[in-house]
């Protein structure tokens, strides 16, 4: 099952749920991350920044269009690269509504810390 967020607001929100088998011992849930894990990022990060500074007006041009074209990318290419095998995934979930930090928290529950390297992040 594929889920979302509550959203109490005044705007009208599209919403949607997959519901499907998945064997057990494939689920890739968004906690459980490990010391030494790299992370992948499949999405632009700084699309809610975008979001919000479009509602305010501020948004230039070409950060629409950066943000748009991210958002609207399918992830086929990430599921593939995470289901070949080619490596472990113990984590995973979406940088939405929380921001990378938010997420990566959410990612190591239970664990004290997390390193990112600002520098690195795109």
């Amino acid at each position: 099952m594929i889920g979302g967020h509550s959203i109490r607001d005044e705007e009208t929100k599209f919403g949607y749920s997959v519901t499907g088998m998945v064997h057990p011992k494939k689920v890739l849930a968004n906690k459980g991350a490990r010391p030494g894990d790299a992370l992948l990022l499949t999405k632009a990060i700084g699309t809610g920044v975008i979001s919000t500074a479009i509602k305010k007006g501020k948004a230039e041009p070409a950060w629409i269009e950066a943000a748009v074209r991210s958002m609207t990318t399918l992830n086929k290419q990430a599921a593939e690269t995470i289901t070949a095998g080619n490596f472990r995934v113990s984590s995973m979930t979406d940088v939405t509504g929380f921001g990378l930090i938010g997420h990566a928290r959410e990612m190591c529950w239970r664990r004290r810390s997390i390193n990112i390297h600002a520098g690195k992040i795109p």
